[in-house]
């Protein structure tokens, strides 16, 4: 609480529940208005007035795949350096956390160095094909046979359906 009042931001923080059940991750925020905000991160997206991000505090985790860029940590997410800030030439992010399962840095370091990273496990798949065309690089195995679960509510582990 001390470094919310302090900084006026927090997180990224988990285990919060959406109306629909579902769980997420958000850092939260205190605006200009005194209000207590979500930020997922993309709030930056068309903001001409953006000061540049410094990421001299930090060690690259890799390459960028788009424009061989260094690869940072920033909020809820791993940029490309020129992804952020008022002059972007690249679009390059991906979430710090995926499904339900946070990616850590070396793996992502792994990821843009190797082209892989190790077996990751523990993700939560969804059950109905038409979830998964919201997932970007999912793809239905077996004949649309992949297995994805639904939230449900609080408490619902979810039901597999055929």
């Amino acid at each position: 609480m001390e470094t919310l009042l302090k900084d006026r931001v927090i997180g990224p923080l988990t285990g919060f529940r959406s109306k629909m059940g579902c769980p997420f991750s958000a850092i939260l925020k205190i605006t200009p208005e005194n209000k207590l905000e979500f930020d997922f991160g993309q709030n930056d997206e068309n903001d001409e007035n953006l000061e540049p991000v410094d990421f001299s505090g930090q060690e690259a985790l890799g390459p960028c795949p788009k424009c061989q860029n260094p690869v940072y940590t920033h909020g809820m997410h791993y940029v490309c350096s020129h992804a952020v800030g008022p002059n972007k030439s690249c679009d390059f992010r991906s979430g710090r956390e995926i499904l339900q399962q946070p990616i850590e840095p070396a793996q992502m370091h792994k990821l843009l160095t190797e082209g892989r990273t190790e077996l990751l496990t523990g993700f939560r798949l969804v059950t109905h094909p038409a979830q998964v065309q919201g997932i970007p690089g999912a793809r239905a195995q077996r004949q649309n046979r992949l297995r994805v679960r639904q939230c449900q509510g609080q408490g619902d582990k979810g039901r597999s359906r055929r």
